[in-house]
């Protein structure tokens, strides 16, 4: 049986990028309505060093295709999924970070 994965194309700034995602490297984090704008999907690039990765927030996907791929997630059952009525304190710093800097590229 093949395993569940899917691949997400984002644009950073390196690029454009895609991210192979599976149940080895990708976990879903999802939050109460108060916090749904922080609700993401965390794409680890070193399996070493398990804080590395890629935010991939529910706005960049856009809220259709982000719950498609939550989803899925949920689902196929080999995706690590967190539910928390809040997002824990790092996250929500690195949220704002990425959102500063979305708001510094879109007035330059």
């Amino acid at each position: 049986m093949e395993k569940a994965n899917f691949t997400i194309r984002v644009e950073s700034e390196r690029g454009p990028e895609e991210l192979y995602c599976d149940g080895s490297n990708t976990e879903l984090y999802i939050h109460s309505d108060k916090y749904k704008e922080v609700d993401h999907i965390f794409n680890r690039i070193d399996q070493r060093d398990r804080r590395l990765g890629a935010f991939i927030w529910r706005h960049i996907l856009g809220d259709e295709n982000f719950n498609n791929v939550a989803m899925y997630m949920h689902n196929s059952g080999e995706f690590a999924v967190f539910y928390r009525p809040e997002p824990t304190e790092p996250d929500f710093e690195h949220y704002l970070k990425d959102q500063s800097g979305d708001i510094e590229t879109w007035n330059e």
